[in-house]
């Protein structure tokens, strides 16, 4: 019988985290992804169904503040679905991972980019905050070019219509704007005169 001799890596330990504002925030790097995360995307919350006993844990992937001594702060970069359902003095699992500043950004972008790509129907809206925000070279690691909705179509398996016809539906559904008060006020003296 042969053993197998390969090393296998070691895993980062978990621990228990219990979230207050200052000790578990967005990293500086993925603040406008998670910023379009938080501003187009839909939360859903779970229902709450009482036979289900135990709830599925989820462990985030965290980088921790080196510079600060006083205070343990962890700075998480992705899994912003899981991030939004967090509460206050809510305790969640991390693991702490040492990443460059350009893994931080590629698993931002990547996470962001994942959820868009799930969204039934696309989003044109939330294509356009990707493509205005996201960074040529993170685009190019993931799509070898800059990202374009041909690419994301073709991704996807869709033709041109099905983008079209959602933009043309977004731009139908856009609110009217109201006339300040003043603008009235200023409208009516100038019939009156």
């Amino acid at each position: 019988m042969t053993r197998n001799t390969t090393q296998k890596k070691p895993k980062s330990p978990t621990k228990n985290l219990s979230v207050a504002a200052h000790n578990f925030v967005v990293h500086e790097l993925a603040c406008r992804q998670y910023q379009i995360y938080c501003e187009l995307f839909e939360i859903i919350k779970p229902r709450q169904n009482r036979k289900i006993l135990t709830p599925k844990t989820v462990t985030f992937d965290v980088v921790k503040d080196l510079t600060n001594k006083d205070q343990e702060i962890f700075y998480f970069f992705d899994d912003f679905t899981s991030v939004s359902l967090i509460q206050n003095q809510q305790t969640i699992v991390i693991r702490q991972l040492s990443l460059t500043d350009i893994d931080i950004k590629r698993r931002a972008w990547e996470y962001l980019l994942n959820a868009f790509l799930a969204l039934k129907p696309i989003n044109p809206t939330i294509y356009q905050a990707i493509k205005n925000s996201m960074p040529n070279e993170i685009a190019k690691e993931i799509f070898g070019d800059e990202l374009t909705i041909v690419k994301v179509l073709k991704e996807l398996g869709l033709d041109r219509y099905h983008y079209d016809y959602q933009a043309r539906l977004q731009q139908s559904k856009k609110p009217h704007a109201l006339p300040l008060f003043v603008d009235l006020i200023a409208e009516e003296m100038q019939n009156e005169a």
